[in-house]
């Protein structure tokens, strides 16, 4: 199905996840037959009592969820007012050549995120074009958690050049899964050497008894039965996507696919790390590269708009954690907040604008 001509960003979420995802998602259907070149319109009584009834529920749940980080950053927030002013007259003072550095981490995100993008379809696309497309899902990111917002418009601008429904969506959930593995395997890694600022609980030998705890919690989450559907599902998803994570048969394709996806978490941690050191932090790359990583990973549980919330509190508690003065680490996670979310929203916007005029979203 050809895309509407006059569709807005705000409507390519819908357009982006047709009714047939959440049917996928809840059933052993593989992804891409669940989704068809041409989806035909479905009236609620046509699909699954069980899947619908699920997916209600689904959506009220995280619905309620997304809400819960954004409140306690509020309240956490209102109840620090004075860390709040001193962390801002802490900007005023930071060292601007480690800004620059901030900077321009920040904004080699977008290549890294559109390389990893060009890595998964099989199609040679304008980078230029991919780079744009990252810049404008910038303000939608915002409004929505999870990076949904670059997600359906990465969605989008694959219809808008020829792709199928189920090529494009497929891309991007390749896209998506080759961005969070090397996460994944990192933390582990980090976790097991004891990198991660774990919190200080008074007991000897303390990180043992914590990992000996998570292995504990895999064990007993594998005995229920919906934990081992959700993994078998999500391995037969990974298995799926193979060709498209091995960069559909070419070793360039699958440098950029995995490249850009290792590179994009890397250089957020770039980006806090220079803004640490402009702030004068106490605290080293090796200290504030697990930190974001991890504080990533937990925001990534409760989702919320723009991660405001749980991102925050989280970076916030680790970096002091770290050994980071409560002041410093306000205004390093301030800074990165404001590199990396509000400073582009009007560019992204004006991207966003130019985009849809010339008919590339």
């Amino acid at each position: 199905m050809e895309p509407d001509e006059s569709a807005q960003p705000a409507t390519a979420l819908v357009a982006a996840f047709p009714s047939a995802l959440p049917y996928a998602a809840l059933t052993d259907e593989p992804l891409v037959e669940a989704l068809p070149t041409d989806p035909p319109a479905q009236d609620a009584a046509d699909q699954p009592a069980g899947a619908s009834t699920r997916s209600r529920r689904s959506k009220r749940i995280m619905a309620a969820l997304s809400v819960v980080a954004p409140a306690i950053g509020a309240i956490w927030l209102g109840t620090h007012r004075h860390e709040l002013v001193a962390a801002f007259e802490a900007c005023k003072s930071a060292d601007g050549e480690w800004l620059i550095v901030a900077v321009i981490a920040a904004c080699a995100t977008y290549i890294a995120a559109a390389a990893s993008m060009k890595g998964a379809v099989a199609r040679n696309l304008p980078f230029g074009q991919l780079v744009a497309v990252q810049i404008a899902g910038i303000l939608p990111n915002v409004l929505v958690p999870a990076g949904m917002g670059v997600a359906a418009l990465q969605t989008r601008y694959l219809l808008r050049r020829g792709f199928s429904m189920a090529e494009a969506v497929a891309a991007t959930a390749a896209n998506a899964t080759a961005g969070a593995l090397p996460h994944a395997v990192v933390l582990v890694i980090l976790l097991v050497c004891g990198a991660v600022p774990l919190p200080q609980l008074g007991i000897p030998g303390q990180t043992g008894y914590l990992l000996a705890a998570l292995g504990v919690l895999v064990v007993a989450a594998a005995c229920v039965p919906k934990v081992r559907r959700l993994v078998r599902r999500g391995a037969r998803r990974v298995v799926e996507q193979r060709a498209l994570l091995a960069g559909s048969g070419s070793t360039s394709r699958a440098a950029l696919l995995w490249g850009g996806s290792i590179a994009i978490p890397m250089l957020h941690a770039a980006t806090l790390c220079a803004i640490a050191a402009a702030l004068h932090a106490p605290l080293g790359a090796g200290k504030i590269i697990p930190v974001y990583l991890v504080a990533s990973a937990l925001s990534a549980i409760i989702p919320s708009p723009g991660g405001f919330g749980g991102l925050d509190a989280a970076l916030t508690a680790l970096l002091t954690g770290a050994g980071a003065p409560t002041t410093t680490a306000i205004a390093a996670v301030l800074g990165y907040r404001l590199l990396t979310s509000w400073l582009p929203m009007a560019p992204s916007a004006a991207v966003c604008g130019v985009l849809i005029r010339t008919r590339v979203l």
